[in-house]
């Protein structure tokens, strides 16, 4: 797929403010950082960070539920064991300054009124102004999903929605087994949040592997409670099944858009920038036909 024709719908709900970007880890793996190295992988982080147990039965243990995809266990074995020293562990990672990939820059270029991540870094929020500089007001960025969130529904201000939480504010992250069960799947606000947004606005997921269950889970309750609603979007690589496709869009009202991984996922880059030139050319058409009436 070399290029991509959006649809008009899609295109006016970024005009009019009523499209969500929501970035999953993929987003900020990859990103050169001063130290002159990339940001690692959730499964890289965790494999890494078990090298340096003592206790090797351990570190076996969380290699093999990293290989099994079972991150959330893996994690929580971690924070366990290393105890106070977690907190000093994630910040080495997660609070590295570095410049935001090509990918990053395309995303934060679109200016979406609502961002949403997963993501624990400062990447958005360090660079949004300097890729937006027609915003009008600075990016309001909440950390975690509180009652303050809803805000992001009444008014026309710019927002980031940490959904798991920031680096900054370690109290606030969703990162293991325990911070899922109390602050994600038991959290009413969490579900809500989502809920609203899934219903109000056209959600673009990008570098989200829908591997998250918290997530996927209330795209099927969506799909189903909203059967006649307008689907979302995603940016998957390399998912060329039709039948999966079909699955997608009928059980979690999700539009896939599939593209080539190879070459560190440039055509996804592409795409994107592909996105904000048709947005750019719809506005500037509504603008013509306005003047013309």
């Amino acid at each position: 797929m070399s290029s991509i024709d959006f649809t008009p719908d899609l295109l006016d709900d970024f005009i009019r403010g009523r499209a969500a970007i929501f970035l999953g880890a993929g987003v900020s793996a990859g990103i050169n950082t001063r130290a002159g190295k990339s940001i690692r992988t959730w499964a890289r982080f965790l494999e890494d960070t078990a090298k340096q147990l003592s206790d090797t039965a351990t570190a076996a243990e969380v290699k093999e539920l990293v290989a099994q995809g079972e991150y959330l266990f893996a994690c929580e074995i971690l924070k366990e064991s290393f105890g106070d020293r977690w907190e000093s562990i994630l910040k080495d990672e997660f609070e590295k300054i570095g410049n935001p990939s090509p990918l990053q820059e395309s995303i934060i270029s679109l200016g979406a009124r609502i961002t949403i991540t997963t993501n624990f870094d400062l990447f958005i929020e360090r660079h949004w102004e300097r890729l937006n500089p027609k915003a009008t007001h600075h990016l309001q960025v909440k950390n975690g999903i509180s009652p303050e969130c809803f805000s992001v529904f009444r008014d026309d201000k710019p927002h980031l929605i940490k959904l798991h939480g920031s680096i900054n504010q370690t109290d606030s992250m969703i990162f293991s087994l325990s911070d899922y069960a109390a602050k994600a799947h038991s959290n009413w606000q969490y579900s809500s949040f989502m809920e609203t947004l899934l219903c109000t606005h056209t959600v673009i997921f990008i570098g989200f592997s829908m591997r998250d269950a918290a997530i996927t889970n209330l795209l099927e309750i969506y799909a189903q409670r909203y059967p006649k609603n307008r689907p979302h979007y995603a940016f998957m690589p390399d998912f060329d099944s039709s039948r999966k496709i079909e699955i997608m869009k009928k059980y979690r009202k999700l539009f896939i858009v599939s593209y080539n991984s190879k070459n560190n996922h440039t055509q996804l880059t592409q795409h994107i920038k592909t996105l904000g030139r048709q947005i750019e050319t719809r506005k500037k058409l509504a603008a013509s036909s306005v003047l013309t009436q």
